[in-house]
């Protein structure tokens, strides 16, 4: 059973104090953040037995991690005390966080859940009052990087389960809208500046009275995770620089022969 269908999961990568982390997180709790009903913070945290030079888990351990995710989502989801909001893999640790409607010790359950995965590894538990979710919000929650890191992977995702070959170059087109028609002028006019491997395909008009001046960019790439956040992440910061808004890509699918 995939977990990410059960609620609204998602995962991305970024740099906490200058090391990777790997992030996993409900967002369908950012709906009801803060939840007053769920004022405690409680904090697994989970030794890494083997780590590579930059203090991530080696792909034996991440493995573990992630059948104690899931493991942890199914046991949690229906619970009426916990609300799993998700975890963090950085820097030798591997950090669950949930919130409690109440002081106490962390339900017997959940840490025999960790027992059971991971009999091996050591573990700490705390608590702590964040009536606020600032570790949610702040830590765990996404900025619009991450976001589009997720949705990246999601659209990759689905293409594969359907049977894309990724490997094959095909038209991809992007989207960027401006509140103001000089916005948009300023963007054009220094674009080839910005070196972005993308060229100008159309300006347009919307109905969006927020956003009402469009521009369509295209390339012809194959598709990878990796690659597309990093293109992404090039294409926010330059249009965030004249109050514009990246709102994502699409694509066709290249099915396989046969």
């Amino acid at each position: 059973m995939d977990i990410d269908n059960q609620s609204d999961w998602g995962s991305y990568m970024c740099l906490l104090e200058d090391l990777p982390a790997y992030i996993k997180v409900d967002l369908e709790l950012n709906t009801e953040a803060p939840n007053a009903d769920y004022p405690i913070l409680m904090i697994l945290e989970i030794a890494v037995l083997e780590s590579d030079e930059n203090n991530f888990p080696v792909d034996s351990e991440f493995t573990l991690f992630q059948s104690l995710h899931q493991k942890l989502a199914t046991q949690l989801a229906n619970h009426d005390d916990l609300l799993y909001a998700g975890f963090v893999t950085h820097d030798c640790s591997h950090i669950c966080y949930l919130y409690s409607k109440s002081e106490g010790q962390i339900a017997a359950e959940v840490t025999a859940l960790i027992t059971a995965v991971l009999p091996k590894h050591q573990y700490v538990t705390g608590q702590r009052k964040d009536p606020e979710w600032q570790a949610y919000l702040e830590l765990l929650f996404p900025d619009e990087i991450g976001i589009q890191s997720i949705q990246n992977g999601r659209i990759i995702g689905y293409l594969a389960q359907q049977g894309d070959q990724l490997h094959e170059v095909r038209k991809v087109d992007h989207w960027l809208y401006f509140e103001e028609k000089s916005d948009l002028e300023s963007f054009v006019k220094v674009y080839p500046e910005l070196k972005l491997p993308l060229r100008i395909e159309e300006y347009f008009t919307t109905e969006n009275e927020d956003w009402p001046y469009g521009l369509h960019l295209s390339h012809e790439t194959a598709l990878d995770h990796d690659a597309m956040n990093d293109l992404t992440l090039e294409i926010i910061t330059a249009v965030e620089q004249f109050e514009g808004m990246y709102d994502g890509w699409e694509t066709i699918m290249v099915p396989g022969v046969g």
